[in-house]
């Protein structure tokens, strides 16, 4: 095995709190061994291009304190591997030139897709290069053969949990008013159930948590308008007038391609093809939805007024860029060690997850990528784990609350037309009852 005196790091896709960790972990380490480890800004966006101009080596120095800030390191880019083979083959070209035998890709399932790529593409060129991945995602979507969150998740779901416990105080404040927190996650919802246990924790649990996987089909947005409906109409057969709803943005994606037409007909994709959620607005447009809904049917506060749906956006930033808790932060900075030990013992083709305690699993593309789409495979968030967060007072109708008085006479509607216009959002959650 060849001495390897040259490596490099990136990162890839949106920032996470422990991202910059990475960095000190893997630049220590490597200073450490006598390795010489270059930063490569604006992730594979320039090495797509064949262009390695803007690498620059790092020194201990300069990461030092790193750990405990939040977002990235350096620049970070969405830019793929995926889509044109030259991609990854100018990407290899550029990596040999600069003489760089290893490098280290910070990054969710795309840079870890696009990872994936850029080891098979160096293979079959027989160029001397060595691929790690190290996993990120806030939304808790790649799958960790330990079962435990990926660096992000822990420290974001603690960061949404005080927006959601500041909204429990704006209820106190306005007790007749719905609350939806529209939070991220496009096609997990495991970081708004992680947050919702956090918040629980803090005494502010949401009443109703509406995630992607609820779902198992399509369903019209009206349908999880009326499910909103009726977590508020059951709340107030109970006495309460306003509750807190917090809603993945994936969820937009369970909706039938009509009904959110108009969401999404002009909504700009990323360079991996998904849609861009946080210009979306998914939950403001919802809590119109909704608001509109409660004045159709008379569902009104004591003023007589529909009853309001204020729609609350929890902050991308403090989300993706507020300081790593303490477990990522001890995370972050045991993967990047690992890295470059890693690449130093000849090791490439892996993705590396921490399993605490200071250990580290490498876990191989061929186990993680599925092989004929060349995509990191996702995990959906533990249904099971969801159904524990379920109060005793379930906020979802069952097919015998369709026609309980206590329910439709909050409303202006008849029992019948009651039954009807709330039988779709009872059979769509039936499932979890």
């Amino acid at each position: 095995m060849s001495k390897i005196s040259r490596i490099a790091i990136l990162h890839g896709g949106g920032p996470a709190p422990g991202s910059a960790a990475v960095f000190e972990g893997a630049v220590k380490t490597a200073a450490a061994l006598g390795i010489e480890i270059w930063g490569i800004p604006y992730g594979f966006s320039g090495l797509r291009k064949g262009d390695i101009s803007k690498a620059s080596p790092l020194s201990a120095a300069d990461v030092e304190g790193a750990s405990q800030q939040g977002g990235t390191f350096l620049p970070t880019h969405r830019a793929s591997l995926h889509g044109d083979s030259k991609f990854s083959e100018n990407a290899v070209s550029a990596l040999k030139g600069a003489k760089i035998e290893g490098i280290i890709v910070v990054g969710g399932e795309d840079s870890g897709s696009s990872a994936y790529v850029l080891e098979q593409t160096a293979k079959s060129c027989g160029a001397a290069l060595a691929v790690v991945h190290v996993a990120k995602t806030i939304d808790g979507d790649i799958y960790h053969p330990s079962n435990l969150p990926t660096f992000g998740v822990d420290s974001a779901a603690k960061e949404a949990a005080r927006d959601l416990l500041a909204c429990n105080r704006e209820l106190v404040a306005n007790p007749e008013r719905c609350y939806l927190v529209g939070i991220m996650g496009r096609s997990s919802g495991e970081l708004a159930r992680r947050a919702a246990e956090e918040a629980a924790d803090l005494g502010a649990p949401p009443d109703l948590v509406l995630v992607p996987e609820i779902f198992s089909d399509l369903v019209p947005m009206e349908i999880i308008r009326n499910v909103i409906t009726g977590a508020i109409i059951k709340a107030r057969s109970r006495g309460k007038q306003g509750i807190i709803v917090l809603c993945s943005e994936g969820v937009l994606e369970r909706c039938t391609e009509e009904s959110v037409k108009h969401l999404i007909a002009d909504a700009p994709l990323d360079d991996h093809g998904h849609l861009q959620h946080s210009r979306i607005q998914f939950a403001y447009h919802m809590a119109r939805l909704v608001e509109d809904f409660h004045e159709r049917i008379g569902l009104t506060d004591s003023s007589g007024k529909p009853v309001p749906v204020t729609s609350i956006e929890v902050g991308y930033g403090r989300l993706r860029c507020g300081a790593p808790s303490p477990f990522d932060r001890e995370y972050c900075l045991a993967v990047g060690q690992e890295a470059v030990k890693f690449i130093k013992n000849g090791s490439s083709g892996a993705t590396l997850f921490y399993r605490g305690e200071g250990a580290v699993e490498a876990h191989p593309f061929v186990k993680s990528v599925n092989a004929s789409t060349r995509r990191m495979r996702t995990r959906p968030m533990d249904l099971n784990a969801y159904k524990r967060l379920l109060k005793k007072e379930v906020p979802f109708f069952e097919e015998k609350d369709l026609f309980d008085e206590r329910f439709h006479k909050e409303t202006r509607l008849s029992g019948y037309a009651f039954a009807v216009r709330f039988a779709g959002a009872a059979a769509a959650t039936d499932h979890l009852l």
